[in-house]
This record gives C-alpha cells, sequence and structure tokens, in this order.
C-alpha cells in the first residue's frame, strides 16, 4: 500500500513539474535513472563482493542503497563543479538567472533525492537515521520550488559541490561494510583523509558561502517569502553540517579505534 501510494504521489508531482515547465523532465529522468541502477546494475555489482552475502537482509539494502548514492554523489558534485568553473551566474543576478549547467546539476540531484525518499521509506532505512527524512523532504522542497520559479539555483548548484565530500562518505561506508579495516587498508586509510579535507573545503566552506550569498541577494528576490525559504533552508543545512561533523568524528573513532583485546581465561585451580 505505501509503495502505491509513493509512486502515485511522485507521478502527480512529476506530471505538475512538466505541465508548469517542460524543463523538468530533467527530475523524472533522473528520479528513474536512479531507480534503474538500484534494481539492475547494484545487484549485479554488490554480487561480485565477497562480504555482501554475508550480511544481514537490512544490511545489504543499506549496502545497495549507499552504492546509488555514491554514483548520484559522483555525478552531481561532477555536473556542479563543472557548472561553476565553466558557466556560472554568481557573479550577477544569482537569484534570477540561471545557466543551463547549474540547472541540469540541480534538476538531477533533485530527481536523486525523490528516489532516495522513496527507497528510504519502501525499505525502512530511515530507522537508523530518521533524520534523513526530514533531510530530503527540506531539500526536495527547496530544489523544486526553486527549480519551478527559476529563483536561485545558482546558489542550489553552488551547494552541491558538497557532494565531492559525500563520495568520500559513502565509499568509506561501503568500505568498512566489506570488512576492510583502517589497519590493514591503506585505501581506507586515504579515503579517509581525504573525506576530512573535503568535508571542509568541498562542504563546510561552499555552504557558509550560499548563506553569506543568500543574505547578500535578499533584495534581489522578488518575494520575500522566497528569501525567508531560500535563507532558512540554507542554515538548516549549516545545523546539519554540523550534526555531520559529528557523527563522522564518531566514525573515525570508531574505525581506528584498537580492537578489544580478548578475555582472560579464568585461572584454573587444582583440586586437592
Amino acid at each position: 500500500m505505501l509503495t502505491e501510494a509513493l509512486v502515485v504521489t511522485w507521478i502527480s508531482i512529476c506530471t505538475a513539474m512538466l505541465y508548469s515547465d517542460p524543463r523538468l523532465w530533467v527530475i523524472a529522468a533522473s528520479s528513474l535513472a536512479f531507480a534503474v541502477a538500484r534494481m539492475e546494475i547494484v545487484p549485479r555489482a554488490s554480487a561480485k563482493v565477497k562480504a555482501f552475502p554475508a550480511l544481514s537482509p537490512f544490511s545489504q539494502l543499506l549496502f545497495s542503497n549507499t552504492a546509488v548514492s555514491l554514483l548520484h554523489s559522483a555525478v552531481s558534485s561532477l555536473l556542479a563543479i563543472s557548472a561553476l568553473f565553466t558557466s556560472h551566474s554568481l557573479d550577477g543576478d544569482f537569484v534570477n538567472t540561471v545557466t543551463r549547467g547549474e540547472f541540469l546539476a540541480t534538476a538531477v540531484s533533485t530527481g536523486y533525492f525523490a528516489y532516495d525518499l522513496f527507497d528510504y521509506m519502501l525499505n525502512g532505512l530511515y530507522v537508523k537515521s530518521p533524520g534523513i527524512i526530514l533531510h530530503h523532504v527540506v531539500v526536495l522542497i527547496c530544489y523544486i520550488s526553486a527549480l519551478v520559479k527559476t529563483v536561485g539555483v545558482p546558489l542550489l548548484s553552488l551547494a552541491l559541490v558538497c557532494e565531492l565530500h559525500s563520495v568520500f562518505m559513502h565509499a568509506r561506508k561501503l568500505l568498512t561494510m566489506s570488512n576492510y579495516s583502517v589497519r590493514q587498508s591503506a585505501l581506507l586509510r586515504w579515503v579517509w583523509r581525504t573525506q576530512w579535507g573535503s568535508f571542509v573545503v568541498a562542504r563546510f566552506a561552499p555552504h557558509i558561502v550560499v548563506a553569506v550569498l543568500t543574505y547578500q541577494g535578499k533584495n534581489l528576490f522578488a518575494h520575500q517569502l522566497h528569501f525567508l525559504m531560500a535563507f532558512s533552508g540554507i542554515i538548516f543545512i549549516n545545523l546539519l553540517n554540523i550534526h555531520l561533523f559529528f557523527d563522522v568524528r564518531k566514525a573515525y573513532r570508531k574505525d581506528c579505534a584498537l580492537p578489544k583485546a580478548p578475555p582472560s581465561p579464568a585461572p584454573v585451580t587444582k583440586a586437592s
């Protein structure tokens, strides 16, 4: 019943978006592409991971979801960085204008977040991280509103540079679920070093810049409600970044912790 309700809801939203702006077909195509990757490509790739069959059913679902998230992060960060270095609107009216690259990066990610919300709800993955549902809902509201109204899209595209950090965050998760350890794997150690560096450069810094630009450009918004939505949205994301920092630090300490020594055997007393 939940599956049917989610599908009908998303189809209705896509129909309304396409009616209002045919350019938004990218969102529908993106969500479908990531769903196909989850159902057709990821299972075949996961079958080649030695540790995958030993995972619990829930962990297998989480592994598959993370693999698609890694794919999205790679594609999204590439599109966002490409738009930033080739054609962007940040030196002009970054509220009411948008380049093709910025629109594409934002629309592709919007489609992914819709797919991922569906996957989390359908497979109950939100049980261990309920905050992801709130994050995805806020992102979808902000992104769809921005794309439909063509308001603040360059800011969202810049914010998507953070997906470069997510590439390494998801890679670390897949490696640890595949029984890699920091002590034995040079690859995992490199992923951790890169993850810390990209957290500052690709996630923390761009989101601070987006918050500053949004506030500085408040007079560019035709309606102050749009400004309030944009500014409160990026403030919410920055607060989530603080929470994410502590989660990443916790994961780092867990990965680097020394293995627990086995309990000492109880002394054997000889019978007199």
